[in-house]
């Protein structure tokens, strides 16, 4: 699983989410995207990118927890 931030110094995280889900050994690795952007509109375009769930700070730590034990065997 990746957390991804979008506002990242460098490159904003839409391109890093494309990157990821363009290259084949990447692109099953899970993203759940953290924002502070709370904009739920432009979360589709995400989750048509590839993204799994979009996060808004401050995150809510029982739903990030909840992700975990889906995504993570036992």
């Amino acid at each position: 699983m990746i957390l991804l931030d979008l506002n990242l110094p460098d490159l904003q995280g839409d391109q890093v989410l494309a990157a990821l889900k363009a290259a084949s050994d990447t692109r099953p690795i899970p993203v759940i995207i953290v924002t502070a952007e709370s904009e739920r509109e432009g979360f589709q375009r995400l989750y048509v990118m590839g993204g799994l769930e979009c996060l808004v700070k401050p995150l809510n730590v029982a739903r990030l927890l909840e992700l975990l034990d889906e995504l993570v065997p036992a």
